[in-house]
C-alpha cells in the first residue's frame, strides 16, 4: 500500500510520499560471460543406510560432555577469512540502502513463546532450529533437543552424532548441524558433516513421520573434499547443498524422493562450481529452501559478490549471483549446473577493519567478535505467495566504514515476462549506532517479513532482538519497532575468542503459515540459546498529521520542520517540489531539514 498525505500550514503545502524502488540493472543468460554450464563431476549412491527405531531411545549427554568440550573451537575458517582478497577495495560513503531510523509500528501482543534452548560448549555454537506442526527441533554444536511448542523439553540434549550411531562417519561429532522441516513431505531433515579426512562424509537423516521423536532413516555419503559450512535447501526435485570447499566439489544434490521413500541407495550428484565468489577465501553459495509450493524454475542457489573481491561481472558493482541446477535423476550425467544471472544491487561494504575476524566490540572486556560478512546467512527462503515467486536473504555489511555492522536484506521476485529474477526491495537495517549482525530472515503467507539478529556495542553486551516488515510497509523499510527478546542477557559477554556464531535460523510455523519462530544465541557463563515465536501486528492505516512546527510560512528553507502524526514511517517530505532531508522519523515525530533558500508561494 502506498502512503500519501498532505500537510497544510497557512499557504505551505508539504507532500509526503514513499520513495520508490531504485532502478536495478540485471543481466540474464550470463553463461556466455565466463559462466560455463558444467555437468556432474561424479554420480554416486549412499554408502550406508539403516533405520533408527526411535529417537526417544538415544541416551542424552551428561555434565561431563560439556566439561570435556568447553570452548572447543573450529579454527580453520577463522584463518581462511584472514586471506580475503581486498586488493580492489575502495573506501565508500554511507550505505545507499541504509535505514537509519527505527520502525514505528508497535507490537502490543509481544512474544507468543519465549523459552530457554540448549547450551553449547562450542565456540561458535552454530545455533539453529526449525518449527514443525507440534514441535520445535533445535540443533547446536554439537547436540540436538526437541521441545513441544510450549517449551517443554520432550528429548533432552543428545550428542548430534548419536542420531547417526553406526552410520559410516558417525564416530566423529564435528558440527555445523542443521535441522529443516520438509513441509511438502511432512518430514524432518537433519544433517551433520563428518571431517574424517579420508574420506569426509555427509550424514543425512529423515524422520519417517511428522513426529521427530519416532523412527528415522539414516544415510552416509562420501564427499569430494571437506564439506565445511554446508547449507541445505529443500525443493521438489532434490535436497540441494552448497559447501565451503576449496579443493573438490562444492555443490551437491541428493535424491529426495528416494530418501523420503526410505531407499537404501539414493543417488547423489556433485558439481565443482566454476564461478565461486571470492574463491580464495571462505564462501559458499546458499540453496533456495522452499516453504509451501515449490520453486517452479531452475534457480537453485544464490550468493553475494562484493566488487572488492575482484570477481564481479559488472565492473565496480556489487552483485547477487544466481545459479541454476537442472537435475535428471533418470540420467544423472545429463544434469547441469551454472551461473544463470547476475543482479546489480545497491553498493555494500563487507570490509571491516579486521577483515571479518574480531571486528565488533562488546562491553565487559576488550574481546572483539567476528562480523562474518562474507556469505548470505541461513537461510535463503523461497515462497510462492499468490502465484508470485519470491525469495528473501540477508548478510552483514559495514554501513559507514567505521566497523558499524548492519543487516543488508533483499526480497527478490521471479519476473515471468523476462524469465529472470529481479530485486523487489532491498534495505540495510542499522537504525542507530549499535552493531547488528548474524541475521536470519523469513517471510510468511500474508507477505510479512521477520528479521532476527544479535546486537552489540562498546557499551552493551550482545543481545537478541528482532524487527520486521508489515505487508503494507514502505519499500525497503523494516517498519516494525525493534523488539528486545530479553534484557537479562545484558550482563553476559564472551570474554575470549572472536568466533561468536556462524548462523541462526528463522522459520514460519506450518500450522498457520503466519507465526515466526527464531533460535538465537547469547552469552552468560557460556553459550546459551533462546527459542521464541511471534506474530507481527499490522498498521496499514494511511499516515495522519496532527501538527507541524514552526507553524508559519516556511520562507527560509534552511530551518527545520518537526512533523507530528502517526504511521509516517518511510514517508519523505517536499516543499514546492524540493525534497527535505529526514533527520529522524519514528512514525509519530519526523524532523526534516530543507536546503537553504526562499520559498515562494
Amino acid at each position: 500500500m502506498k502512503k500519501t498525505f498532505f500537510l497544510i500550514v497557512l499557504n505551505l503545502f508539504i507532500v509526503g510520499f514513499i520513495f520508490g524502488q531504485q532502478s536495478v540493472d540485471f543481466k540474464t543468460n550470463q553463461h556466455s560471460i565466463n559462466s560455463p554450464v558444467v555437468h556432474p563431476t561424479k554420480v554416486s549412491t549412499a554408502i550406508y543406510h539403516d533405520v533408527l527405531p526411535s529417537l526417544k531411545d538415544l541416551p542424552p549427554v551428561d555434565a561431563s560432555y560439556y566439561l570435556q568440550n568447553t570452548n572447543k573451537l573450529a579454527w580453520d575458517r577463522q584463518e581462511d577469512i584472514k586471506d580475503a582478497d581486498y586488493s580492489n577495495w575502495e573506501p565508500m560513503g554511507p550505505d545507499p540502502a541504509w535505514q537509519n531510523f527505527m520502525g514505528g509500528v508497535q507490537q502490543p501482543k509481544g512474544l507468543s513463546k519465549n523459552f530457554t534452548g540448549q547450551s553449547s560448549p562450542y565456540l561458535p555454537s552454530d545455533c539453529n532450529g526449525t518449527v514443525g506442526p507440534n514441535h520445535f527441533f533445535q540443533t547446536v554444536n554439537s547436540t540436538y533437543a526437541v521441545y513441544d511448542k510450549n517449551g517443554t523439553q520432550v528429548i533432552a540434549p543428545t550428542a548430534m552424532n548419536t542420531l547417526f550411531t553406526g552410520v559410516a562417519g558417525a564416530s566423529y561429532n564435528d558440527g555445523d548441524p542443521l535441522i529443516l522441516w520438509d513441509e511438502d513431505a511432512g518430514r524432518w531433515l537433519a544433517v551433520e558433516f563428518s571431517h574424517s579426512g579420508t574420506p569426509d562424509y555427509m550424514l543425512f537423516a529423515i524422520s519417517q513421520t511428522s513426529d521427530p521423536t519416532g523412527s528415522w532413516d539414516r544415510w552416509s555419503f562420501v564427499m569430494n573434499g571437506m564439506p565445511d559450512y554446508e547449507k541445505v535447501g529443500i525443493n521438489s526435485d532434490g535436497y540441494f547443498m552448497g559447501t565451503n570447499t576449496y579443493t573438490g566439489d562444492d555443490v551437491y544434490v541428493f535424491e529426495r524422493d528416494e530418501m523420503i521413500a526410505g531407499s537404501a541407495s539414493p543417488q547423489m550428484i556433485q558439481f565443482e562450481n566454476p564461478n565461486r565468489p571470492n574463491p580464495t577465501s571462505f564462501n559458499v553459495i546458499v540453496p533456495l529452501d522452499g516453504d509451501g509450493a515449490f520453486n517452479s524454475d531452475n534457480a537453485r542457489f544464490m550468493a553475494i559478490n562484493d566488487d572488492a573481491w575482484g570477481y564481479e561481472v559488472n565492473s565496480n558493482k556489487d552483485e547477487i549471483w544466481i545459479f541454476d541446477c537442472v537435475v535428471d535423476w533418470n540420467t544423472p550425467s545429463n544434469s547441469t549446473f551454472g551461473r544463470s544471472q547476475v543482479i546489480v544491487v545497491s553498493d555494500f561494504d563487507t570490509k571491516f577493519n579486521a577483515w571479518g575476524v574480531g571486528d565488533l566490540p562488546q562491553t565487559g572486556g576488550s574481546q572483539l567478535l567476528d562480523a562474518n560478512p562474507y556469505v548470505l546467512m541461513t537461510r535463503v527462503q523461497f515462497k510462492n505467495i499468490g502465484g508470485e515467486q519470491l525469495a528473501v536473504c540477508t548478510h552483514t555489511v559495514d554501513v559507514d566504514n567505521t566497523n558499524h555492522a548492519g543487516l543488508r536484506w533483499y526480497q527478490l521476485r521471479y519476473n515471468s515476462t523476462s524469465s529472470a529474477w529481479e530485486i523487489k526491495q532491498e534495505g540495510t537495517y542499522a537504525p542507530d549506532a549499535l552493531s547488528r549482525w548474524m541475521g536470519s530472515i523469513a517471510m510468511n503467507d500474508v507477505g510479512q517479513i521477520a528479521l532476527g539478529y544479535s546486537v552489540t556495542s562498546a557499551t552493551m553486551s550482545p543481545q537478541i532482538r528482532y524487527t520486521g516488515q508489515t505487508s503494507c510497509a514502505p519499500t525497503g523499510v523494516m517498519d516494525i519497532a525493534e523488539q528486545t527478546v530479553a534484557t537479562t542477557y545484558t550482563s553476559g559477554y564472551q570474554s575470549s575468542y572472536t568466533r561468536w556464531g556462524d548462523y541462526f535460523l528463522t522459520t514460519v510455523d506450518p500450522t498457520d503459515n503466519t507465526t515466526f519462530w527464531c533460535s538465537i544465541e547469547y552469552y552468560s557463563s557460556g553459550k546459551k540459546t533462546q527459542i521464541f515465536s511471534f506474530t507481527l501486528d499490522e498498521a496499514c492505516a494511511a499516515p495522519t498529521v496532527s501538527g507541524v512546527s514552526p507553524s508559519s510560512l516556511y520562507e527560509d528553507r534552511g530551518k527545520q520542520l518537526t512533523v507530528t502524526g502517526s504511521d509516517m514511517v518511510g514517508c519523505s517530505f517536499t516543499i514546492g517540489g524540493v525534497s527535505g532531508t529526514v533527520v529522524s522519523n519514528d512514525g509519530s515525530t519526523a524532523v526534516v531539514t530543507f536546503p537553504a533558500g526562499n520559498y515562494t508561494n
